[in-house]
């Protein structure tokens, strides 16, 4: 069997990870049958290009991350944060997108699980990858979820690798406009 059909295999729309919070794809935020089955009342869009399908019918928040090893997902984390408590706090369920499911919107229910069950990087990742075993945030994601921990499940300006972490950002940003 090749690699692409052993992840097929995998392959979701959405899986619920705790009670009322999902993790999942585009078609499946794109889908109103499937939001409704599901009793969606809020989305959560981790991405540049999507925009609210039914921004009638769902509660949206939108932050807009590239799933590059550079970007910082620190900027977004603690407003993700709150839009899914809120949600899930007012006895609504929630769906936490990007375009797959597989890197930006994993990170963020990985960083939600730390914050929220005050879990350890591995224990939120090994749990999320329990229920949706196709996540796999990419390199800068899976840091900065660990620099996370190290700042005691808060964003620290003044922590010295959060400090390197934003001039090595700066300098890859600059890099890229130089070029």
């Amino acid at each position: 069997m090749s690699y692409v059909k052993s992840a097929s295999a995998f392959l979701t729309d959405m899986d619920e990870i705790i009670p009322n919070l999902y993790l999942g794809n585009m078609r499946a935020a794109q889908t109103k049958a499937f939001l409704d089955k599901y009793m969606i009342t809020h989305i959560l869009t981790a991405a540049t290009s999507i925009s609210p399908e039914y921004p009638e019918d769902y509660i949206y928040k939108v932050v807009h991350l590239y799933d590059q090893e550079e970007q910082d997902l620190f900027e977004c984390l603690e407003d993700s944060f709150r839009f899914i408590d809120e949600a899930l706090r007012g006895a609504g369920t929630i769906l936490v997108h990007c375009a797959a499911g597989v890197s930006r919107s994993a990170s963020i229910v990985i960083g939600y699980l730390m914050w929220s069950r005050k879990k350890s990087f591995l224990e939120a990742f090994t749990f999320v990858r329990s229920k949706r075993p196709i996540i796999g945030p990419n390199d800068g994601f899976m840091w900065q979820l660990q620099l996370y921990e190290k700042m005691g499940l808060k964003i620290d300006p003044n922590h010295e690798e959060y400090r390197l972490w934003m001039n090595h950002r700066d300098d890859v940003v600059k890099q890229f406009f130089i070029s």
